[in-house]
């Protein structure tokens, strides 16, 4: 190519079609449902008290389950925190009220799941029930919709709290989350000229 002659090529003009969402950073609680898949104020409140009380990392989920529902902790006094950690993949706070102490977990569906042994009906988790369980998440994770799980089990009031008590557990449920929208476009045509 002769030096300069570049910029002497007529211009061109280059076309792209496209399809798709544009997001942004923050996350949005998408809705909070029972082991059965039923919308659950329960589920949310406990998620929301777990948020509340951690004292780890900030995180945009928390964020979110704060702006969503703020929970009421009068009368609520935190005993002790079992931290989140990349092994667990899950957080567990625990806290007395009116009611006695509970340990309350959230976290990665199969980490929250590997420590229950119940649902709120008080039915045992067996393989059909797990299966039921793994195929609402997979329906949502295959959505893009991100699914952290709950759990919830009455503990004493001991002076410390450890791994270990993360056992017995009753699965109360799902949290399900999504970054939200910024704008959505659909055959757009971006039109540009190239030289």
């Amino acid at each position: 190519m002769p030096p300069g002659s570049r910029n002497n090529w007529p211009p061109r003009q280059a076309v792209f079609r496209t399809t798709g969402t544009l997001t942004e950073g923050s996350v949005q609680v998408e809705g909070a449902y029972d082991y059965a898949g039923q919308n659950s104020e329960r589920v949310l409140q406990l998620a929301a008290l777990n948020a509340a009380l951690q004292t780890g990392l900030a995180n945009p989920l928390d964020a979110a389950l704060l702006q969503t529902h703020a929970p009421d902790l009068t009368g609520a006094r935190k005993l002790g925190e079992i931290p989140f950690d990349f092994v667990r993949k899950r957080l567990s706070v625990i806290v007395q009220d009116a009611t006695g102490a509970h340990l309350i977990t959230k976290g990665a569906f199969d980490r929250v799941l590997e420590v229950c042994s119940q649902t709120t009906d008080g039915a045992r988790l067996g393989p059909q029930e797990i299966a039921t369980l793994r195929r609402r998440y997979q329906e949502w994770s295959s959505q893009g919709i991100r699914v952290i799980a709950v759990a919830v089990r009455a503990i004493d009031t001991l002076p410390t709290y450890k791994r270990d008590d993360e056992r017995d557990m009753t699965f109360t449920g799902f949290v399900t989350s999504a970054k939200g929208p910024l704008f959505r476009w659909a055959d757009t045509n971006l039109t540009g000229r190239i030289r």
